[in-house]
């Protein structure tokens, strides 16, 4: 009986695990189909599990189920905070588009891998700009910003309208567009692919990691397909570690970027 209760409350709780990260899930199916993404913490999150892992490899050798309960616990405080910076990330990213005298339509605020401190903000605004700024928030409350771009956001009917004549590519963008909760533009390096903004490569760019390849009409339609981009560069692998840890020189205080905006 206690390995069926184990079994079924780690398989309940198991979709609101998925829904703390930045990808989340389908929480309502079958009756909706709406993502579920609460943005505590990324997607993987190696200061999330490898306690877990470790705490539950020592109760097993200890026979004890102690060091599995407080990795439990240091688990559980750690998506806390995730929820918290999360906040202070969005309460900046109003700061930010009041500066500008944007109004956000909707925003999100993505915490990078291995970290709680380097942030993503993207919003979309009425005039269906996506800006995207990277937010730097000790645990402190300290911030630094480095401010980035805006685009034009890629709608389904602006696609519809280019590509009446390709009902796959429309399909295909469509589900492309649902996965990305809306936030897609074209890539910064890329023109053919259409991007998930909500990932860059780093956190103040629309080079997405990933995207859905839009071939030209007269080109093969199995050519409509995801593709992977990474940090591929190793200079572009350094800024996102000196971001990381604090040493990017194009992160200003955050009462510096509002004085100079």
């Amino acid at each position: 009986l206690l390995v069926y209760l184990t079994a079924l409350t780690s398989y309940a709780t198991h979709g609101l695990l998925d829904a703390c990260t930045s990808y989340g899930t389908m929480l309502g199916w079958p009756f909706t189909d709406e993502r579920f993404a609460w943005d505590f913490i990324s997607i993987i999150d190696p200061a999330f599990t490898v306690p877990l892992i470790i705490g539950l490899l020592i109760a097993w050798w200890r026979t004890s189920p102690v060091p599995a309960r407080v990795a439990l616990c240091a688990a559980l405080l750690y998506m806390t905070l995730g929820m918290v910076q999360r906040d202070r990330v969005l309460s900046v990213q109003r700061q930010l588009a009041a500066m500008r005298g944007h109004t956000i339509e909707r925003g999100r605020a993505l915490p990078s891998p291995l970290s709680l401190v380097l942030w993503r903000s993207v919003y979309v605004t009425p005039d269906d700009r996506l800006v995207a700024d990277g937010i730097r928030i000790n645990y402190a409350g300290d911030v630094t910003v480095r401010t980035g771009s805006s685009m034009q956001r890629l709608s389904i009917e602006e696609v519809r309208s280019l590509h009446a004549d390709d009902p796959q590519l429309i399909a295909g963008f469509e589900r492309f567009h649902w996965f990305t909760d809306g936030y897609t533009g074209r890539h910064d390096e890329e023109p053919q692919v259409i991007g998930d903004m909500r990932y860059g490569q780093e956190p103040h760019t629309f080079s997405s990691l990933w995207g859905y390849l839009m071939v030209p009409p007269d080109a093969s339609a199995t050519n409509h397909r995801m593709v992977s981009f990474g940090i591929a560069r190793s200079d572009r692998i350094e800024r996102v570690w000196d971001s990381l840890m604090g040493r990017d020189p194009e992160y200003l205080p955050l009462e510096q970027v509002m004085r100079s905006e």
